[in-house]
């Protein structure tokens, strides 16, 4: 016996093919993949799923915003993403990526903010420089966000010496005309690594307040 179907059987028959394809995953990921790919589009989405943080260990996981920003950087992440990984970190309602970047003697991270997922900003750091005040740079040192906290270690060595190492300590904050950033609240030193003590040489000052100007 032969079945038949009506034509509007078969106009909802196309339409659940037609939506499974969309809702269907692309590029072999799989239903716990991080990242939503949008084959159309210029951008990726990133779906966080709850968590604080996430890695990704493989250049072609990341979303394709990421990758452009920073192929025009010159960061050489291919090198050294599957040794350290990509992070990906939530605190409250601020979203950032910490990219890792070799170097000929050391390893750095770019920081992006991740306010608008469609338009990752590359974030310049505020460092002490080499010889007195205070400088910018998108390659502070490598990164480490203290997890559950505002709070982010950068710290700066180099494994040709026994060198001392600066540790900058950072804050989320508000960057006024550009979104979220990182504050700079204090510096360390150690001398002695890498077991020495931690010596504070930094502190920021307590800003004046509107009070004090009346």
């Amino acid at each position: 016996m032969r079945i038949t179907t009506t034509a509007p059987a078969r106009f909802v028959l196309a339409i659940a093919v037609l939506l499974a394809a969309a809702v269907a995953p692309v590029r072999g990921e799989d239903s716990s993949s991080h990242i939503m790919r949008y084959e159309k589009a210029e951008f990726d989405g990133i779906d966080f799923k709850g968590e604080s943080q996430f890695e990704i260990s493989a250049p072609e996981q990341l979303p394709k915003q990421l990758v452009w920003e920073l192929e025009h950087s010159g960061c050489r992440y291919k090198e050294i993403i599957k040794s350290i990984p990509a992070q990906f970190i939530a605190f409250e309602r601020q979203r950032f990526a910490l990219l890792p970047c070799p170097g000929m003697t050391r390893v750095w991270h770019h920081v992006y903010d991740l306010s608008n997922v469609r338009r990752p900003r590359l974030v310049h750091l505020p460092v002490i420089a080499p010889d007195t005040g205070m400088t910018s740079t998108s390659a502070p040192g490598f990164i480490t966000w203290q997890k559950g906290t505002p709070y982010f270690h950068s710290e700066t060595s180099t494994d040709m010496c026994p060198c001392p190492m600066l540790r900058h300590v950072y804050r989320i904050g508000e960057n006024p005309g550009e979104g979220i950033g990182l504050v700079l609240i204090r510096v360390e030193l150690q001398k002695e690594r890498p077991e020495g003590e931690w010596r504070t040489i930094w502190d920021s000052p307590k800003w004046p307040t509107k009070d004090d100007f009346r």
